[in-house]
């Protein structure tokens, strides 16, 4: 009897840790993937004295029950690379029936930006007097932005663009060379000869592209290729 009453405490105060010994432990779990994003940050992002990164790791429900794993979990990225904004993790056991749960990360990438400092019209070009630099976590930024001004200098704006909005590379495009109703030098060049004449431009256009133009001597219209400000070339 005595016997049986001391099984029946050692059940009730020493079964818990049995339990508990069963599952796995999640601070554990939380503490790879905080060592897998300090492993992949390190690695993968340049990070310098003008950019500041740091992350927030959700937290895993204690009520989660996970069997332990006879091996260390191994922690992936479902949909790889780790970008700026947010992220899933999933980490994995692979030993006995195995099991994988998913959980989210959100990487906050502060860089310098670039941003208009006065409003620019639609067809006007850009200069450097149009920029600045603002830091951004460039994880909210969803519709763009650009760090580097030279992809985007003297061009000209597709849209208006008030000061201190983003500047995107979407919203310019290679200036006209041409402008509609500009007299312009037709040149027509061929092996043999290469002569020159004046006429109108009956349409904008850019390098590149064919335009239509008016010979101001015979009232012709025809179609030539914009080469230079101001020319255009019949080949």
């Amino acid at each position: 009897m005595i016997r049986t009453f001391i099984l029946f405490i050692s059940l009730i105060f020493f079964s818990p840790l049995l339990y508990a010994g069963k599952f796995q432990d999640l601070q554990g779990v939380q503490n790879l993937f905080k060592t897998f994003l300090d492993a992949q940050l390190a690695k993968n992002s340049a990070v310098t004295d003008d950019v500041e990164i740091s992350y927030r790791l959700s937290k895993l429900d204690n009520r989660l029950k996970l069997p332990a794993c006879a091996q260390k979990p191994e922690v992936f990225v479902p949909k790889g690379p780790l970008k700026a904004g947010r992220n899933t993790l999933g980490i994995r056991c692979r030993a006995n029936k195995g099991w994988t749960i998913y959980s989210g990360v959100t990487i906050k990438l502060v860089k310098p930006v670039l941003v208009m400092t006065q409003s620019l019209n639609r067809g006007d070009q850009l200069t450097k007097q149009h920029l600045r630099y603002q830091r951004m976590d460039i994880g909210l930024l969803r519709q763009g932005y650009l760090s580097n001004p030279e992809s985007v200098l003297n061009k000209q704006a597709k849209r208006y663009l008030p000061a201190g909005s983003l500047v995107n590379p979407r919203y310019f495009e290679a200036p006209d060379l041409v402008k509609r109703g500009e007299i312009v030098k037709i040149q027509v060049k061929s092996p043999a000869f290469q002569i020159s004449m004046a006429g109108i431009a009956l349409m904008n256009g850019k390098a590149g592209q064919n335009i239509r133009v008016k010979n101001i001597a015979s009232k012709r219209i025809i179609q030539a290729r914009v080469t230079k400000p101001g020319l255009v070339t019949i080949f």
